[in-house]
């Protein structure tokens, strides 16, 4: 499920392209537009500042929001051609299909609106990419989480001229997006917070990668907040790639005050056999986000837990609107642009135990 204003960005772009709206026209004002498209004023005004992110429109104080110009069409006889480059995490049981699916619909139906293709393909294949680009197979390619051993092809194809955008990874003079992160374990922990919880775990990816070390340092900046002392304890890195509900158990048998957990998709079929052998109820004893979408494990299931979701649908429209902008010779900014994704609550989160008695007891003392 796409957020409005991504949905409300789309349909404008597309309106643009088909030319709804021509060049020098002005859009009608923020309020009519979102009453137009029956949205919020405040997603009108973040699908136009995408919009604008993206050259189509800009929007003059004073004077009103104008059509800046419309989508290229493809050059003469030649349909550009995008290729997106995963690595084949899909036989693995870490919610590679829905990752890498979410993010080939985004980038393709992108493509649909700007009239080029995107052709998906792994790393297994990428050592004949200068070739390839020399022969005039592609024009661009969007890198999915591209490790460290790849950098030097990344720099020879940046050398070529190669329009390049990278996801989740950072290379040096290339563009970049990634999900934030670390906003979204901040945005999972205020919203413990607001509920009354304080002891929080995190059970999370114990990997040597900046992606993992930011969202866990955000993740114990949060507890020191609030005055956890010996934070660390509530942190389970799994540093193998692998915990069982056994190790689960043993590692929440530590920190005993716990009410809430925060846990990756990646250990969340074994997280849930721990709360069944352990005979904990979910959120009467304990609360619960997962990080992210797994098979079984979906906004589109009927899981009870909470998601803090990974924006790859978005990602894949932005990267490549980021890979045609670099063709048409925008200067793209070489950083890191981070995407947020959204939080879901389900039945999953609830008062502490504590919080739930102190609860009743009042409503007791009321009624009585």
């Amino acid at each position: 499920m796409e957020l409005k204003k991504d949905l409300v960005y789309q349909g404008i772009k597309y309106d643009i392209a088909r030319g709804r709206y021509q060049v020098g026209e002005k859009l009608p004002r923020e309020i009519d537009f979102a009453a137009e498209r029956g949205v919020s004023f405040i997603t009108m005004r973040s699908a136009l500042k995408m919009l604008e992110h993206d050259g189509l429109i800009a929007r003059i104080p004073s004077k009103g929001t104008f059509v800046l110009r419309r989508t290229p069409a493809p050059r003469p006889g030649k349909v550009r051609t995008i290729l997106l480059l995963q690595v084949d995490y899909d036989a693995a049981a870490n919610g590679g299909n829905i990752f890498n699916r979410d993010l080939i619909l985004g980038a393709v139906e992108q493509a649909y609106l700007d009239g080029c293709r995107v052709q998906v393909d792994t790393f297994a294949e990428v050592r004949n990419l200068p070739e390839r680009f020399a022969a005039g197979e592609f024009d661009g390619i969007i890198w999915d989480r591209p490790e460290s051993d790849l950098a030097p092809l990344l720099e020879e194809l940046r050398e070529m001229g190669v329009a390049q955008v990278t996801i989740n990874r950072f290379q040096d003079g290339i563009p970049a997006l990634g999900c934030d992160y670390p906003e979204g374990v901040r945005a999972a922990m205020r919203y413990f917070r607001s509920i009354g919880h304080r002891h929080i775990g995190l059970i999370d990816i114990g990997r040597d990668g900046e992606v993992f070390r930011e969202r866990q340092r955000a993740f114990l900046e949060e507890l020191r907040f609030d005055g956890i002392a010996e934070a660390e304890k509530y942190l389970c890195r799994v540093v193998n790639g692998e915990i069982d509900y056994l190790g689960i158990a043993e590692w929440m048998r530590g920190i005993p005050r716990t009410t809430a957990v925060l846990v990756s998709n990646v250990y969340l079929a074994e997280f849930s056999r721990y709360l069944d052998a352990a005979g904990i109820a979910v959120p009467q004893q304990l609360s619960v986000i997962q990080q992210g979408e797994i098979e079984n494990f979906s906004r589109d299931s009927n899981s009870r837990f909470s998601i803090f979701t990974d924006p790859r649908r978005t990602i894949g429209s932005r990267a490549l609107v980021t890979v045609l902008r670099q063709l048409e010779g925008n200067s793209i900014p070489v950083k890191m642009e981070r995407i947020v994704g959204e939080l879901i609550i389900r039945c999953s989160c609830a008062l502490p135990c504590h919080l739930q008695r102190r609860e009743e007891a009042a409503s007791g003392a009321e009624l009585s």
